[in-house]
């Protein structure tokens, strides 16, 4: 058992122990706040209290610092995204806004040239067309614009492909030319690459020389003229299949004698035909202008002329340009004498098909009812023949006396039917 002695002295020694351990955690931080708290005597050391505030405040003078950049620094920061935020959305609206008005302008200058025929560069054609156009029910003018590029095949093309379609002459000056030159390098692969000198008959045309056709169409792709660039005219005019008409123009008159026109005659059996495209073009002093048109009652881009719908057009630049003179000529020289021949049927199939020309005579009606003429009908070919009878609801076929079964007709039934409509 404890006596009174041993707990004193065991309190006495716990306190001891307390009152140490107190002390020691007051001066750890009094020395940490440089102040005094307990009781017992400090000794006073100026330098050391200077220099404990000299750190204090260098301290708050760097946490101060360190603050005011770490702020500076976001500040910056912000505005700098901000600035790239706010740069971003005017690019964006001004390349929008830019896109707008290009559009905005490509449709307005569209529409101009749709609508507008006071423009400078479209000017109504001379007097002296009033005899080709007079009776036209649409609204002729010419494109007098000039470009940089002098050249006669920049002329000559540009005009044609502003004919197919008018929107072309919104096209920069670089587009078009890349444009004609694609066009050039296309007929020049195609001539011998799809047969083309043989299928239009090149090959027995004196004119069509191969290293003349070709060294026109290498110079062509430079827009250098040649002296028989009259083969790019008429290449390009069988090529597309258009009637080119080129009316020379000399003091605001038309020089019909020294007119020129590119008819394609591989599409109607060796002779021209009024029914292709048919395009319009001004040479004024060697410098090739596109006859245009606006019509009143259509928004088409397109100036090409049918022969359906401007059919006085086109007959009186044939009557002034003695087109048909030649064309009848053509015919002529086409007829061939169809010498009689024995036709010999065998298994209901023509074997020959060549017109009895006699027999075709006796059963001709009277000629001034007559569709179409025995000489016209004596150069076509046996599909042609078809064609014509098909378009005219004539039957293909008979009946065959021998066997009462369907068979063709020969071809000059066909003749005899399509002479009697």
């Amino acid at each position: 058992m404890l006596s009174v002695k041993n707990i004193s002295n065991l309190l006495q020694e716990k306190q001891i122990t307390m009152d140490d351990s107190i002390y020691d955690k007051i001066n750890i931080f009094e020395r940490n706040k440089n102040i005094h708290l307990s009781n017992k005597p400090q000794p006073f050391d100026k330098n050391e209290q200077e220099q404990s505030y000299e750190q204090e405040q260098s301290y708050k003078q760097e946490q101060s610092y360190e603050q005011e950049q770490s702020y500076k620094q976001e500040q910056s920061y912000k505005q700098e995204q901000s600035y790239k935020q706010e740069q971003s959305y005017k690019q964006e609206q001004s390349y929008k806004n830019e896109q707008s008005y290009k559009h905005e302008q490509s449709y307005e200058q569209e529409q101009s040239y749709k609508h507008d025929k006071s423009n400078k560069y479209y000017l109504k054609l001379f007097k002296s067309f009033d005899v080709l156009f007079n009776k036209s029910i649409l609204d002729f003018y010419y494109d007098n614009k000039i470009y940089k590029n002098k050249s006669i095949i920049f002329s000559f093309l540009n005009s044609i492909f502003n004919i197919i379609d008018e929107t072309f002459n919104l096209y920069d000056l670089n587009d078009k030319e890349n444009t004609i030159k694609e066009f050039i390098t296309l007929i020049d692969n195609d001539l011998f690459q799809k047969n083309l000198y043989t299928k239009f008959n090149y090959s027995k045309n004196r004119k069509f020389n191969k290293v003349d056709i070709q060294t026109v169409l290498k110079d062509s792709l430079h827009f250098i003229h040649s002296d028989k660039f009259n083969l790019l005219k008429a290449y390009i005019s069988d090529y597309l299949g258009i009637n080119i008409y080129i009316i020379k123009v000399q003091n605001n008159l038309i020089d019909f004698i020294n007119c020129e026109y590119y008819l394609p005659k591989y599409y109607n059996n060796n002779n021209f035909n009024k029914n292709l495209p048919n395009f319009i073009i001004i040479d004024d002093n060697e410098i090739y202008k596109p006859v245009l048109k606006y019509n009143k009652e259509s928004l088409c881009n397109t100036s090409v002329i049918l022969y359906s719908d401007n059919k006085e057009i086109i007959d009186n630049l044939w009557n002034y340009l003695n087109i048909h003179d030649i064309y009848n000529k053509n015919i002529k020289a086409e007829v061939k004498v169809i010498e009689v021949k024995v036709i010999e049927i065998n298994d209901n199939e023509v074997k020959d098909n060549e017109v009895n020309d006699n027999e075709v005579k006796d059963n001709e009606i009277n000629a001034e009812v007559k569709k179409y003429t025995l000489d016209f009908l004596s150069i076509l070919k046996i599909d042609a023949i078809k064609k014509l009878c098909s378009d005219n609801n004539i039957t293909l076929q008979k009946k065959s006396e021998k066997t009462n079964k369907n068979i063709n007709k020969l071809k000059n039934e066909l003749i005899n039917d399509l002479l009697k409509i």
